[in-house]
């Protein structure tokens, strides 16, 4: 079945070199030196494509493949333990066996491997023979050419020579692939021990994560880059999570906005992976712990996060990048954020260990030259510091403050009808006895106009019933005309009554029938809230935290507002037992009653109030809210 043509596996062959022989069918076509020509330009233009070297040898492979005499092209590819396989192919599995014709091919690929030349074979069975050639400077163990049988010596020269020229082009192919990834990689450290320099030389962990986020974002070149880091210095924060410490384009964090909050979570998930993550997926990498991202990510943008570990292996935290769904196609992209993951977080972690505090900083500025006359300085100024902190100073509490009315009278309809006219707004000051406002009378004069007719004639009906003696006709049409007389004199009262009066000097606080006429009003429905100006009452809205520092007598002085530099005084008269919400703040409502004769206060005027209490100890003041809130997290 094997048939092996020795006189051509024993012919050495130049790269690129043609032989032609005195007679042989095709061998003298011009079209073999013009294929072989534009074999060469598509060869050299495949390199100027810039695509990966599985492409380049595939696209290389099907260019050889076209030619007449070949049936196909076989890439031979040898594993660490020295068994061969079959990495790629381009055989016609309609016209062959294509087992059948691999395992007949790959002992060839074996010989020309073992042997270091090429193999010449033949296949009678098969009507196929196989040019084998085997190379040591790739990935791959052997080209096998596979071609039509018979062939003449001059064409199997020929394919020979194509076979060697195409296996030349791909060894210079990988090499060039080689020497770009031997660049990226040269780069890619540059890049890394730059980043960690410029890390290094940060004061500060936060500015250390700003400078880490605002290199990254301007080398990788991507929208946005966010560092986290796991609790302060390494240690987890109370809730154990990754907390966004920096972001390129971004001076400063506001935690608690919609884009860090979903960050966090992303960085969360980072840390919890252990591993790169990155929304769409990226090939071979596992999908659990990405919904954040996925959320973040939305439709068209591409988040990838790395997780960042010291030198012991530990997370301490982790960073992520924002941008284009295009960069994911870039492999120096995924492969630079992987290789920075230790270094930038060694990097970062010695920094935030290093990292001075603000006393320590002035303590070795202090002592950092030893001059006495400073030191001297220094000491008598502490000295003072400490008596004058020593000292009693009156404590005063600073509060803001409404004035409001002590009693309130209101004004109400006194009975149903249409309003007709109002005089008065809120704001007004009115007098006692001051009409307000107007009621319809109309509907009360036809009415009364009806009823002093039906009296009249319940009087002559009774009148007629006496006349002739009907008693009992008589008493009820008597009982009628009272009736009658009774509503006449209602409704004269009420004729006589169709204007509403203050009942009060002050102001009018509420008028919610202003400028409004013909409107339907309700007995007993109010129509102005007026309250006196006499007397005012403050009510002073006391912090929760100071209340047990505030007693009933203690001092308040008003800066009112509106009233330029005059202020008003008075005394605390009550604090009430139970606290209140204002102004998103818990206080306690301590009441202050103001006199007002002049009439300069109104009603809803706002103050800043400060209320002096006992005097305490200037250290005691400057420093016992953070005591109370020290001894607080102490506690819980």
């Amino acid at each position: 079945m094997d048939q092996l043509r020795s006189d051509t596996a024993q012919m050495p062959l130049a790269i690129g070199r043609t032989i032609r022989p005195r007679h042989d069918d095709g061998a003298n076509d011009p079209r073999q030196l013009h294929w072989i020509a534009d074999l060469q330009a598509r060869l050299t233009e495949l390199l100027a494509r810039g695509r990966s070297l599985d492409q380049t040898i595939a696209a290389a492979l099907s260019l050889q493949a076209e030619r007449p005499a070949v049936r196909g092209m076989l890439l031979v590819r040898r594993a660490k333990n020295g068994d061969l396989s079959v990495a790629s192919r381009t055989l016609d599995a309609a016209k062959h066996d294509v087992h059948k014709l691999q395992a007949w091919l790959l002992p060839k690929a074996a010989e020309s491997l073992a042997k270091g030349r090429p193999v010449i074979a033949s296949s009678v069975e098969d009507r196929v023979e196989c040019i084998a050639l085997a190379t040591r400077s790739l990935e791959f163990a052997a080209v096998v050419t596979v071609v039509r049988w018979p062939i003449g010596n001059a064409q199997r020269a020929i394919e020979l020579s194509v076979a060697q020229s195409v296996l030349s082009f791909l060894e210079y192919a990988a090499q060039q692939q080689r020497l770009e990834e031997t660049f990226g990689q040269t780069r890619m450290a540059a890049a890394s021990l730059e980043l960690v320099q410029r890390i290094q030389d940060a004061a500060t962990i936060d500015q250390a994560c700003l400078v880490t986020a605002a290199q990254l974002q301007q080398h990788l070149q991507c929208d946005q880059v966010f560092v986290g880091l796991v609790g302060r210095r390494g240690r987890r924060d109370a809730a154990g999570a990754c907390r966004v410490r920096a972001a390129s384009k971004l001076p400063t964090i506001d935690p608690y906005c919609e884009t860090m909050l979903n960050m966090k979570a992303v960085l969360d998930e980072a840390v919890g992976r252990g591993t790169i993550g990155s929304w769409p997926p990226l090939p071979g990498i596992r999908t659990h712990q990405l919904l954040a991202h996925k959320q973040f990510a939305g439709r068209d943008s591409l988040v990838i996060t790395v997780p960042l570990s010291d030198r012991a292996g530990q997370v301490i935290g982790a960073l992520a990048a924002t941008g284009r769904r295009e960069l994911a196609t870039d492999p120096e992209f995924t492969r630079f954020l992987s290789a920075i993951e230790q270094p930038v977080g060694e990097a970062l972690s010695v920094v935030a260990r290093h990292q001075r505090s603000a006393a320590g900083r002035l303590l070795r500025g202090a002592f950092a030259k030893q001059h006495r006359l400073k030191q001297i300085v220094a000491l008598v100024t502490m000295f003072a510091a400490g008596i004058v902190l020593a000292c009693p100073w009156p404590y005063t509490i600073r509060c803001r403050s409404v004035t409001e009315p002590v009693e309130r009278r209101f004004c109400v309809a006194p009975h149903d009808g249409l309003l007709e006219t109002t005089l008065a707004e809120p704001g007004d000051v009115v007098r006692a006895g001051q009409c307000l406002a107007n009621l319809d009378g109309s509907e009360i004069l036809w009415e009364l106009a009806g009823v002093t007719a039906e009296h009249s004639r319940a009087e002559a009906k009774r009148d007629a019933h006496q006349a002739r003696y009907e008693t009992p006709q008589a008493v009820m049409a008597d009982l009628q005309a009272r009736a009658l007389a009774n509503k006449q004199a209602l409704l004269r009262f009420r004729q006589s009554n169709l204007q509403v009066r203050s009942p009060i000097d002050g102001i009018v606080l509420s008028g919610s029938l202003d400028r409004r006429e013909n409107y339907p009003v309700t007995k007993g429905q109010v129509l102005y809230e007026v309250a006196p100006l006499d007397r005012l009452r403050v009510e002073v809205a006391v912090p929760a935290e100071e209340v047990a520092h505030v007693e009933t007598g203690d001092r308040v002085t008003l800066f009112l507002e509106g009233m330029g530099s005059e202020t008003a005084e008075g005394t605390i008269d009550k604090i009430r037992p139970r606290a209140e919400v204002r102004g998103q703040r818990n206080v306690f409502v301590a009441e202050v009653i103001l006199e007002n004769h002049d009439q300069t206060l109104r009603p809803g005027m706002q103050a800043t109030a400060k209320v002096s209490t006992d005097s305490k100890r200037i250290a005691w003041i400057l420093f016992h809210h953070a005591a109370e809130k020290a001894r607080a997290a102490w506690f819980f």
